[in-house]
């Protein structure tokens, strides 16, 4: 017989400074589930991080429902949380489910008065100005300014890693980082700090395997010879940084 009890209500909190921002219901993995959000709520995970905690478990559909409506509710007008949720709960993105007349009348009486939810909506077919768009980069500019040179709390930091355990980058995403990372040089203290943290560390037989494999697959340079030209530039360039040479810079 299926387990009806399955389903139960959960939140997002803010991994830099434990403010909830997110209240779902759902059933299976659907709190540790990254697609099927909004936008805001990517912004806000792209900024702080974030941690699941569940709040009420071994509900019917009908009961995980209603309480997520209550806790929208509860974390709206009382605490002051300003919430990535763009409806009222209740709906849970699940096909084939139907409100009960009780759950549309909680819904309607908390969408009274408010019409945050025309946002969107209103904005719908419209492109921001030039002038627009400028002041939106320099904001996001400042935003990441304020936060530049801060460290993170050893507690943030697990919390991060715990968020991210699991999750396997796609390749698009790998070679975004590939390419905003080509052509950067990195100082002598970040070389110094990454060889002093890799002191010690053993590398496991696992990491070994993926190693050798990705050697065996990438070799663009496999039959390939420099230069002349190439080679003494390369040459220099090493005598450079072993300041042999001055560098001309």
């Amino acid at each position: 017989m299926t387990n009806l009890n399955n389903f139960y209500t959960y939140i997002h909190l803010r991994a830099t400074d434990d403010i909830v921002f997110y209240v779902g219901h759902g059933n299976a993995r659907r709190a540790y589930v990254l697609n099927d959000r909004n936008e805001f709520w990517h912004r806000t995970v792209y900024k702080h991080g974030y941690y699941v905690k569940l709040i009420h478990t071994n509900l019917t559909k009908e009961e995980a429902s209603n309480k997520e409506i209550t806790l929208i509710a509860y974390y709206r007008e009382i605490s002051g949380a300003k919430l990535t949720n763009m409806t009222f709960g209740g709906d849970g993105g699940m096909s084939g489910f139907s409100h009960s007349e009780e759950s549309k009348k909680k819904i309607s009486e908390a969408a009274k008065g408010n019409d945050h939810w025309k946002l969107s909506a209103g904005f719908k077919g419209k492109k921001h100005s030039e002038e627009t768009k400028q002041k939106i980069k320099e904001k996001r500019a400042l935003q990441v300014a304020t936060w530049a040179g801060k460290p993170l709390t050893e507690e943030t930091k697990e919390k991060l890693r715990q968020a991210n355990l699991g999750k396997k980058q796609t390749p698009e995403t790998i070679a975004k980082k590939v390419l905003a990372q080509t052509g950067s040089i990195r100082s002598p203290e970040a070389i110094a700090k990454t060889s002093e943290k890799c002191k010690g560390q053993k590398r496991t037989p696992e990491q070994r395997e993926k190693m050798k494999l990705a050697q065996q697959v990438n070799k663009p340079w496999e039959g390939k010879k420099h230069s002349y030209e190439t080679k003494e530039k390369m040459r220099l360039s090493w005598l450079k940084r072993k300041n042999i040479l001055p560098s001309t810079d």
